[in-house]
């Protein structure tokens, strides 16, 4: 079998290898098309992929698949219909890891020249104009969760798979043109089980009997990008509900129904039909809605056309918060507001992804904010986004929101906080720059001009520009291609106790410009905290900049220079404003200000700024005067960070006084009754996620063992579960009898694998070095097992363990990159690749890094970040020393 590149050479050529003889006059020769070469690999490149994107136009599938419950293969056969620009060049069809039966071009037998990454069509066998390839395909079941994944059900046996294809994984599916700018129609039918449903991106028109099972037949679906094509099968549960015309459905497994909220689940869906199809003015471009719960789902959720699929964690056994209800509804809309912005209109290559998911990521909110309960979007954003994104931003692999993406194995390396939570963020502050109708009718033309086509960043942007008459190129420069977090102070003057001036000073971050357009507002507010005393809106464009504050106002306690977060920021507040919030955080009255607030202390911390003492004591008084739940959340976040960083300091005194104020804390908001039931279930994972000293171990076994009661709690078995592994990290005395207690309570696979964790948080070293040497060698565990107790092995109080095998897991990157595919090397070092805040440990990341500097962007990245945060945390210790 010869290279692609030395067979796409010769036939682009013309070159059929019996040139004329030297005597002859030769014919003109046939003008030679530049064709990139195509790698060896499960993986496809930019270049490859616009070149032959000049090739191949207007592609159909027609897909007829055979599926059964206890095969670990399935087959199938697609017939592909294309038009052909110039037949003077192969063309290839991506197909991973399967086996070709036949292959007919045309309507001629050819022998498949495939390599296990692609089909090769031969030039000589195509014509110009309509092509139809017929082929007949095998492929086993995926068992890393992407492409076509194969699950058993082991609490009643029954059999589900679902697809799950971003960015290029489709062809793990059937041989398909993977990538997003070949746009195509689906027509498929599937043949079944008899007790299964399956859910495509369109409804099906026929179920019939097959002979063996039924036969389920498609309509041809739209035009749309292959990573957004599905198949799940199963023997669903489903319930239905209508959005407006649109039949809308919920499914999962039939042994987790009785835990998913389908009512509200639904209610949700149908909020973001009415605020969707207003905000956009354009119709909900599919013909149905389902949404599929899927388990060892490795990412949230995912945008399939009509049939999206969800991750089981977002089903909770034993009662949902405020808090993770809130999460739901965000994922639901931000899943939905793809339809549009994704679906409808798609990126031409994944240099676009950061705009997809970002403006979902806002559009999210905005939903929520406008038709939902949960208005307090913003503030959730910030805390469970923006937060993170401020972070990314300021590690050493910082990188711009808009940057090249070489091939589909780049992809997701750079798919991370900044792609979600600062594009978000950018967006939100771009709608405040251009003013938020503008935004949205910007956002309208876009969608209505672009509809069913692949667009680039400057369609978005030039639609923006349109309808706000605003030139946008600066701004786009200096905000979509440059990285960093500037910071922001203010300074302040006064006078006879009335504030007489204020001055913003914008700092940049290394790679940033010295400056950044920002449309934003600044708040004063006094020693007495309530509100503020002033709101001022800033166009900031300058390093420094004076304001005109409100006139007689007294002078001020704090100015915060991003009141109501519209700009992505960090803001710089003085010694002296840092001492106010000691006393005075509890008393300002918007959460979404304590939050930031909050988060601004935090960030004096880790950038060794402010001891960590200091924190700590601010943290009690505080976070006991938290009443908004979301601050509750991030408060007791920030609490059991600075309780982490002791037990990485490895003050062993010092963790356990801090626990047990936090354990004491914790405790007396529990037994004072007053709590509603989302404050409850916060407060108590906060205990639970703390605890440490025998007396608080004692009483969580007390409330597994009903010997302890709490006012109003009850215990789902989620919740049960992080006990018992809190129990077992402690090595309680009775932790081995509770944890048979509820391993024969919970005989579901969500127990199944929580025991994994169980006993991946031992505290011995042999269960880690066991541990270690099973996420190496064992090929045979499912990445969502291993995943599991990669989360658990590690927590605070065992950082000592966590040393001893760090040299471990480091030397085995070059092993897991030959042997592993990326999805198992990207969850390996998300969760074993950290610093445990010693110079030994530093040591050993250098060394690693060095050794692996020719490793994946996921490897070194990974390197990069723990020895940066292993930096930081020396320097937070000394400082802390040096108070001491």
């Amino acid at each position: 079998m010869a290279l692609l590149a030395t067979a796409l050479l010769l036939t682009a050529a013309g070159c059929d290898r019996s040139a004329p003889p030297a005597t002859e006059t030769a014919p003109a020769a046939t003008p030679v098309v530049t064709v990139p070469v195509r790698p060896l690999s499960a993986n496809i490149t930019e270049d490859y992929a616009r070149f032959r994107a000049t090739q191949v136009a207007n592609v159909d599938y027609t897909l007829a698949m055979q599926l059964d419950a206890a095969s670990t293969e399935y087959a199938g056969k697609v017939r592909v219909e294309f038009d052909l620009a110039t037949p003077d060049a192969p063309v290839t069809i991506d197909f991973a890891e399967g086996k070709i039966l036949s292959l007919h071009v045309n309507g001629t037998k050819l022998e498949p020249d495939y390599n296990g990454f692609y089909l090769i069509l031969p030039a000589n066998a195509m014509k110009a104009g309509r092509q139809q390839v017929d082929i007949e395909f095998s492929h086993a079941y995926s068992t890393d969760g992407v492409g076509f994944y194969r699950w058993v059900d082991p609490e009643d046996q029954r059999v589900y798979v679902y697809t799950d294809f971003e960015p290029y994984q489709a062809n793990r599916l059937f041989p398909i043109f993977d990538q997003p700018d070949l746009k195509a129609t689906y027509e498929l039918t599937v043949d079944t089980p008899a007790d299964w449903i399956v859910v495509s991106s369109e409804p099906e028109f026929s179920v019939s009997d097959s002979g063996t099972g039924k036969r389920w037949s498609f309509n041809r679906s739209k035009r749309f990008s292959s990573y957004i094509f599905s198949l799940h099968a199963g023997p669903w549960q489903a319930w239905s509900a209508q959005a407006g015309k649109v039949p809308i459905r919920l499914l999962v497994r039939q042994s987790l129904a009785q835990h998913v909220n389908h009512a509200e689940w639904l209610k949700v869906t149908q909020q973001g039909f009415e605020f969707f199809e207003k905000y956009y003015e354009v119709p909900y471009p599919f013909t149905k809605y389902d949404q599929v719960i899927v388990p060892d789902f490795l990412s949230g959720a995912m945008e399939n056309v009509g049939a999206v699929t969800f991750s089981e964690r977002y089903v909770k056994r034993g009662g949902a918060t405020r808090v993770e209800r809130e999460k739901l509804a965000n994922v639901v809309l931000h899943e939905f507001a793809h339809m549009w912005f994704g679906d409808l209109v798609t990126m031409r290559w994944w240099n676009g992804l950061w705009l997809n998911e970002s403006f979902a990521n806002f559009m999210a909110n905005l939903a929520e904010e406008g038709n939902t309960e949960f208005t307090e979007a913003w503030l959730t954003y910030f805390v469970n986004d923006k937060i993170d994104a401020y972070e990314a931003d300021e590690q050493v692999i910082t990188h711009p929101i808009e940057l090249p993406v070489k091939d589909t194995d780049s992809a997701f390396a750079n798919f991370d906080d900044i792609t979600y939570g600062k594009g978000g963020a950018v967006l939100k502050q771009l709608s405040r720059f251009v003013g938020l109708e503008n935004f949205r009718k910007g956002v309208s033309e876009y969608l209505k001009e672009h509809s069913w086509q692949n667009t680039e960043l400057e369609d978005f942007m030039g639609a923006q520009a349109r309808a706000s008459g605003i030139n946008l190129d600066a701004w786009t420069k200096e905000w979509l291609y440059t990285s960093g977090v500037n910071t922001l102070a203010a300074e302040k003057t006064c006078e006879n106790g009335r504030l007489k001036s204020l001055r913003l000073k914008q700092a940049a971050a290394a790679g940033s410009p010295a400056t950044r357009t920002h449309r934003l507002q600044v708040a004063t507010y006094d020693a007495g905290g309530k509100a503020p005393t002033s709101v001022t809106e800033v166009l900031l464009n300058k390093a420094e900049q004076e304001i005109s504050p409100a006139p007689d106002v007294p002078c001020p306690a704090l100015v915060y220079p991003n009141y109501d977060d519209w700009a992505f920021i960090k803001v710089q507040l003085s010694k002296e404003e840092f001492a106010f919030l000691k006393d005075g955080l509890r008393g300002i009255p918007e959460p979404l200000t304590r939050a930031m607030l909050w988060r601004n202390v935090w960030e004096a911390v880790r950038d060794a700024q402010m001891p960590l003492s200091d924190l700590i004591t601010l943290i009690p008084d505080n976070t006991a005067a938290e009443s908004e739940i979301f601050t509750t959340e991030l408060a007791t976040d920030t609490a059991a960070r600075a309780l982490t960083r002791l037990h990485w300091f490895g003050d062993k005194e010092a963790a356990a006084a801090f626990a047990a104020k936090l354990e004491d804390l914790a405790w007396k908001k529990l037994e004072s009754g007053k709590l509603d039931a989302d404050a409850r279930l916060v407060w108590f994972d906060f205990y639970a996620r703390v605890a440490a000293n025998p007396a608080a171990l004692d009483r969580l076994a007390g409330l597994l063992e009903g010997t302890v009661k709490l006012p109003g709690l009850e215990l789902g078995q989620d919740r049960r579960w992080n006990v018992v592994t809190k129990l077992t990290e402690h090595a309680h005395a009775r932790a081995a009898a509770l944890l048979a207690v509820e391993a024969a309570r919970d005989t579901t696979a969500r127990g199944k694998q929580t025991l994994l964790a169980v006993d991946a948080v031992k505290p011995d070293l042999a269960t880690k070095e066991r541990w270690i040497e099973t996420f190496i060698n064992d090929k045979e565990m499912t990445l969502a097992d291993a995943r599991t107790a990669m989360r658990a092995i590690f927590p605070s109080s065992q950082a000592d363990l966590g040393r001893r095998v760090q040299q471990r897991i480091l030397d085995a990157l070059p092993q897991l990159g030959a042997e592993r595919e990326q999805p198992y090397i990207d969850t390996y070092v998300s969760w074993l690749v950290q610093g445990w805040c010693e110079a030994d440990s530093v040591g050993r990341l250098e060394a690693a890094l060095e050794k692996n500097k020719d490793a994946t962007l996921t490897v070194t990245n990974a390197l990069k970040v723990a020895l940066q945060d292993d930096r930081r945390c020396l320097a937070m210790k000394e400082l802390e020393t040096a108070k001491r």
